[in-house]
C-alpha cells in the first residue's frame, strides 16, 4: 500500500488567497512566496499524489503529474482587461493530455479564500459533443441512467452545474433525463464552505470515495467520443 502524504490544507492556505485577492501585485506575492509554496502548492501536489493511484485505475491514460495538472499562480493577462498578475484560487484537473482537452471529461478540485469544490464533467462541450450526448440518451437511456444512478440517490452530495439553453428541449422527455437535455455543458460538483475536512487528511479519502462514484459516468462520457 502506498504511503499517503496529504496532511490537509491549513488556515494559512486560505489566508494566502484572501491576502492575494486584496493585494494582487508582485511585491506582496514575493513577500509571501514561501507561504504559497509551503501551504498552497505543496498540499495540492500531495493531494494529487494520494489520488493518483485511483485515477489511473479509472483511466490509465489520465495525467497525474502534479506539475502538469495543478494550476499555476500566474495569470495569462495578454488578452485580458484585468491585468492582475496572480490567480486568487488554486485548482487541478485530472484529464487525458491532448489538444482536445476542453471537449473531454475530467475530474477537478478547486479552493479559494472561502470555499472549495470538486467533481467531474465536460466544461467546454462543443455542439457536436452535446448532440452525441443527447443521441446517446435517446437511443440507450438505461445506459445513461445506470451511469448516473449515484446522482439520483438520496443523500448524494453532487449537484448538476453548467450553462443551460434558454429554451427547454422540444418534445416529451423522461423527467430523469429532462434537466440533462437543457445543458450546453455540464458537470457534477460538490461545493462546501471552509470546514475541518479541508484542513485534514480526510479530504483525500472523501474525494477518493466520491470520485469512485463518478467513474462510471466518466467512462460513459468517453464512449461518446469513440
Amino acid at each position: 500500500m502506498e504511503k499517503k502524504v496529504f496532511k490537509g490544507f491549513s488556515q494559512k492556505t486560505t489566508d494566502f488567497f484572501r491576502g492575494i485577492r486584496e493585494n494582487n501585485h508582485k511585491s506582496w506575492f514575493e513577500e509571501h512566496r514561501q507561504v504559497y509554496l509551503e501551504y498552497v502548492l505543496k498540499p495540492a501536489h500531495d493531494l494529487v499524489y494520494d489520488l493518483s493511484s485511483l485515477m489511473l485505475k479509472i483511466d490509465p491514460k489520465i495525467s497525474v503529474v502534479p506539475s502538469k495538472i495543478v494550476s499555476r499562480i500566474y495569470r495569462d493577462i495578454r488578452f485580458s482587461k484585468d491585468k492582475s498578475p496572480y490567480k486568487t484560487r488554486l485548482f487541478f484537473s485530472f484529464k487525458r493530455p491532448g489538444t482536445e482537452w476542453m471537449d473531454a471529461p475530467g475530474f477537478y478540485f478547486e479552493v479559494d479564500y472561502n470555499r472549495y469544490s470538486f467533481g467531474m464533467g465536460i466544461y467546454d462541450a462543443s455542439p457536436a459533443t452535446i448532440k452525441a450526448f443527447r443521441e446517446s440518451m435517446d437511443s440507450k437511456p438505461s445506459e445513461f441512467l445506470k451511469a448516473t444512478a449515484f446522482y439520483r440517490k438520496e443523500g448524494g452530495i453532487f449537484k448538476l452545474g453548467g450553462e443551460r439553453y434558454k429554451r427547454p428541449p422540444a418534445g416529451e422527455k423522461d423527467k430523469k433525463l429532462k434537466e440533462w437535455y437543457a445543458m450546453k455543458n455540464f458537470y457534477l460538483y460538490h461545493e462546501s464552505p471552509l470546514n475541518r475536512t479541508l484542513y485534514s487528511p480526510k479530504l483525500a479519502k472523501i474525494m477518493e470515495e466520491e470520485y469512485k462514484k463518478l467513474a462510471p459516468f466518466y467512462k460513459y462520457l468517453w464512449k461518446l467520443k469513440g
